[in-house]
């Protein structure tokens, strides 16, 4: 979408939702914390708002950065999740 091409927006939130239920059948099963889910969703808001027409003047290198924090959260998160078992 940065380049101008078409980009599959229905396909990339659907793999996000499909993982989001299942970090919660995992967590329901007690195989990953509760904070995983957390972390998913906020991916999940994160594609969602990345979509937007909202965030059409971001460039590269400010995806890219965020891309960064991102994926340190969520590693973060589920580390954190384990460590404290939350």
């Amino acid at each position: 979408m940065l380049h101008g091409q078409v980009s599959s927006t229905a396909t990339a939130l659907m793999i996000h939702v499909l993982t989001l239920i299942v970090a919660l059948v995992l967590v329901w099963n007690k195989l990953a914390p509760a904070l995983a889910l957390v972390a998913l969703l906020i991916l999940l808001l994160r594609a969602l708002f990345g979509f937007s027409r909202y965030d059409r003047a971001a460039n590269a290198k400010q995806i890219g950065f965020r891309e960064l924090g991102f994926g340190a959260m969520t590693v973060a998160a589920i580390a954190l999740g384990h460590y404290f078992n939350l």
